[in-house]
């Protein structure tokens, strides 16, 4: 009951309460706002600019005034008491946001006026600007003097030295990331951006999961600075060659999605695929640590009763697709005098060959279940194949003429995309055992119908995609000549071998039964 009691008597206290408005500390914050607020009209009424300092300017004078307004109104409101009771010491948070907008306003003020004054009277709305600029970075000093000197508090992280140390790192990585200009296409630029950008986001992670206490908890590793440093600590769920190979998977599938986004956006459905590849293969070796390192998996053993053949069977799920990924990004983009392309390709090409290594690697292990029979392998593979199909048929239509889309071939499109859709879905039924349970007849049965339908389906959409395809021989609708049949081909090859794979897993439905 004790702990009851606190609660009852900390949410007692949490009442509105205006007169912290009449205090020192609420008139700075009164202050801070208005002055952020004027600041940031009188920069948009000067008129947009493409420059990114004048972006950052335009940030900072938006994000400061609306951290401030939050913290006036918690406070107001009294909810810092219950705050400080669960989750985050408030004092050093409000501290150190402090000290945050003022290193934010300080270099706004500094790089807004040497970049829009100057000593003729043309810059004179620049001055003003500049003038507010550097008001609005008093205000907030003020508040960082008072509370650190005049209130002598005491941080216990983001107004002490190891959390404003961390708000150093980020804000460097900040003011590095909008100096950078004029790096596309430039390889060695490129690299630097990629050694910024991989620890740019672990910081926030760090400093929040610091500020709110209770997400510490949650994370897989621990980040008290008090221990000895321990190898196993330090490297956390990363330990061992399965650790290793996973974190080698992660950084060369982000590198290889990292590089491509330098090189601009992507338009070609085949850059989009090889996009959504690399994220996925971000996406499943990060969810299968962090659930393997905080033993969550053991959780869902009702739901997903074999942990390791799931695992096994992503793992190669995304080693054949980065395979597909860093061949057909070789073929379609990679040329002699495309460096950047050929730096993803070169990444994309590491990551496959990890990827590879850790898939035969738990094959090794010969876990039982779904995704490791001949059955899962099957629907996998007929799933994968379908997403090429599709892949090349956008591009078809994509680079193709726009005018033409015949009925027969957008219905050949629907079937393929049925026909994945229904795929998925039997995979999803074999892996989660109790949704079976919903079903209102066997599931086998539903793949023996599902087999049938498909193989008549497919056989159309072959016919279909063909003669409305094949049929205009002598129009070509492409800017390459070599490749006006290459999507094309990869649809009706790629329907072909689903046909096949349909009919293998038809005839085992029959033997099963």
């Amino acid at each position: 009951m004790g702990i009851i009691d606190d609660i009852k008597d900390t949410l007692s206290k949490a009442v509105f309460s205006p007169s912290t408005l009449l205090s020192g500390r609420g008139g700075l914050h009164m202050a801070q706002i208005i002055l952020s607020v004027v600041t940031f009209v009188l920069g948009a009424f000067r008129g947009g600019s493409t420059h990114t300092y004048w972006n950052y300017a335009m940030f900072t004078w938006a994000f400061c005034p609306i951290m401030t307004l939050i913290i006036t109104i918690i406070e107001m409101f009294k909810l810092d008491v219950i705050l400080n009771l669960f989750c985050m010491d408030w004092a050093d948070f409000t501290t150190g946001m402090a000290m945050s907008s003022t290193l934010m306003t300080v270099s706004v003020a500094i790089t807004y006026a040497n970049f829009y004054a100057c000593l003729r009277w043309q810059c004179l709305y620049g001055w003003i600007v500049s003038i507010f600029a550097f008001l609005c970075a008093f205000v907030y000093t003020l508040e960082v003097v008072k509370d650190k000197f005049l209130d002598k508090k005491k941080g216990s992280y983001l107004a002490a030295l190891p959390g404003f140390w961390k708000v150093m790192e980020a804000f460097v990585s900040c003011m590095i990331f909008i100096s950078l200009t004029g790096y596309r296409d430039k390889p060695a630029l490129i690299l630097c951006i990629i050694a910024y950008a991989i620890p740019f986001p672990i910081l926030p992670l760090i400093i929040a999961t610091n500020i709110l206490k209770k997400l510490k908890k949650c994370l897989p590793f621990n980040l008290d600075r008090s221990r000895v440093p321990n190898l196993s600590i330090m490297c956390g769920p990363f330990k061992g060659c399965q650790g290793i190979l996973r974190l080698l998977e992660i950084i060369f599938s982000a590198l290889s999605f990292i590089v491509v986004i330098c090189r601009g956006r992507m338009v070609s459905p085949w850059g989009v695929w090889c996009e959504f590849v690399w994220v996925f293969c971000i996406t499943v070796p990060v969810v299968i640590t962090v659930m393997e390192a905080k033993m969550w998996h053991i959780l869902l053993a009702v739901f997903l009763p074999n942990w390791a053949d799931l695992t096994c069977g992503l793992t190669s799920l995304c080693a054949v697709m980065i395979t597909s990924a860093t061949v057909i990004f070789a073929a379609v983009f990679v040329c002699l005098s495309c460096f950047v392309n050929i730096l993803c390709f070169l990444f994309s090409l590491v990551a496959t060959v990890v990827f590879l290594i850790d898939g035969a690697m738990q094959k090794k292990l010969f876990p039982s279940g779904y995704l490791s029979s001949l059955r899962g392998g099957l629907r996998t593979t007929e799933a994968f194949i379908a997403c090429i199909i599709l892949t090349a048929a956008a591009d078809h239509f994509v680079t193709g003429e726009w005018a033409f889309r015949p009925l027969g071939m957008i219905c050949s499109i629907i079937v393929f995309a049925v026909c994945l859709l229904v795929t998925v879905v039997i995979i999803v039924l074999h892996l989660l055992k109790l949704l079976q349970c919903l079903l209102s007849f066997k599931l086998n049965v539903m793949e023996l119908v599902f087999n049938i339908v498909a193989v008549l389906l497919y056989l159309l959409a072959v016919i279909l995609w063909s003669i409305f395809g094949y049929k205009r021989y002598k129009h070509n609708p492409y800017i390459c000549q070599k490749c006006s049949y290459v999507d094309m081909n990869t649809v009706t090859i790629g329907a072909l071998v689903n046909i096949v794979f349909y009919i293998v897993d038809l005839v085992l439905s029959f033997k099963s039964r």
